[in-house]
């Protein structure tokens, strides 16, 4: 419940666009993860927030991540490419 909890206040915080606190909610989050879907949306969250922060190669580390867990989660290997691109 903690996690989804967490996970919807990332989504808000989102909307709201306090980045920062959605990075800092995934941290969190990320230690109490506990199946491989949990992992990656956590992680992909964390991924958008570091991007909308200009953080370009922290996104890249945790895109790179979720594709060598799973390659097909949702848009991350278009995610990456598009990143490369800057």
């Amino acid at each position: 419940d903690l996690l989804k909890s967490n996970y919807l206040r990332m989504t808000c915080l989102m909307q709201l666009k306090d980045y920062r606190a959605v990075v800092d909610i995934a941290f969190q989050s990320l230690q109490r993860a506990r199946t491989q879907d949990d992992l990656l949306s956590l992680m992909y969250a964390q991924a958008e927030a570091f991007i909308k922060l200009d953080l370009i190669s922290e996104a890249r580390l945790t895109l790179e991540k979720i594709i060598s867990i799973d390659s097909e989660y949702r848009l991350s290997r278009q995610r990456l490419e598009k990143l490369n691109e800057i």
